[in-house]
């Protein structure tokens, strides 16, 4: 489907961290088969934890595929340069990683919610009661991603990002309410359009 649609890139896994671990050569088997019927770009979305810095066969795909949930700070409410300090030490592994196989690094997957703590454990979704018991913060996720782009954006093996997630039914209404990822009618999206619009260098 992919090859008939002429789809630029397709990831061939998502987070499947035991069969990566157990099963290493099955997956450079199905790359291979993938690679006799589609000619387009091919990644692998690893998770930020225990697992992209573990794969071997980052060589056979074109993008090294990241879950970019990386813990940024200890503290609620952080000020933009904290959570720049934050990407220091997960920036030299990625470069590394980048350095090892000679391949771009795509983050799969990024996102940060409305909450004050976001930055802290990225990755934690928000329950159906999280309106009941959370606070809301559109300021910190909406720094959240001015770092990751500031950090990112401009890194010459860097090769783009994923937004997680955009969220069509919300609306400017309940954006005013809205605890979780999409960053749709919230400052994040000003943030997210100015970096789109601003060309790497």
């Amino acid at each position: 489907m992919a090859q008939e649609t002429q789809t630029e890139l397709f990831c061939v896994g998502t987070e499947l961290k035991t069969s990566i671990k157990k099963q290493p050569e099955k997956w450079i088997q199905l790359i291979a088969e993938i690679r006799k019927v589609y000619d387009g770009k091919l990644t692998y979305a690893a998770n930020w934890h225990d697992e992209y810095e573990h794969i071997d066969f980052w060589d056979q795909l074109d993008y090294i595929g990241i879950q970019a949930y990386f813990p940024l700070t200890k503290e609620e409410h952080p000020d933009l340069s904290t959570i720049e300090k934050g990407w220091d030490k997960h920036l030299s592994v990625l470069e590394a990683v980048h350095k090892k196989y000679d391949k771009p690094i795509l983050f799969t997957e990024v996102g940060y919610k409305s909450t004050p703590d976001a930055t802290i454990r990225p990755w934690e979704w928000g329950s159906y009661f999280s309106k009941y018991t959370e606070k809301k913060s559109d300021k910190t996720q909406q720094l959240a991603y001015e770092a990751m782009f500031k950090k990112m954006w401009n890194q010459p093996w860097f090769a783009g990002i994923y937004i997680r997630q955009w969220q069509n039914r919300t609306t400017p209404e309940s954006a005013l309410t809205d605890l979780d990822f999409s960053p749709r009618f919230k400052p994040a999206e000003n943030v997210i359009a100015k970096w789109f619009g601003t060309p790497p260098h």
